[in-house]
């Protein structure tokens, strides 16, 4: 945060791919050890890629919202 506080928009560019990258290592994690998955979610009808989007999708609003809040600041104060 404190290169968005900053740096303001750019640093939201340069890391948003950081971002996304590190979605795709966390579903590539998740596949590779697929055999110790949490039978817990598979037992209430829960699938996996439900699951992912459970916690990606709010992950990713959260850092949005702080990440506009942190260039607005940057910006009023600028």
């Amino acid at each position: 945060m404190y290169l968005l506080l900053s740096q303001g928009a750019i640093a939201f560019i340069l890391a948003l791919p950081l971002k996304m990258m590190g979605y795709v290592g966390f579903v590539f994690y998740q596949h590779y050890f697929h055999q110790r998955e949490y039978f817990y979610y598979r037992n209430a009808g829960i699938s996996m890629r439900r699951l992912y989007l459970y916690s990606c999708i709010p992950d990713f609003c959260l850092y949005s919202l702080l990440a506009c809040l942190s260039i607005f600041i940057h910006n009023m104060y600028a």
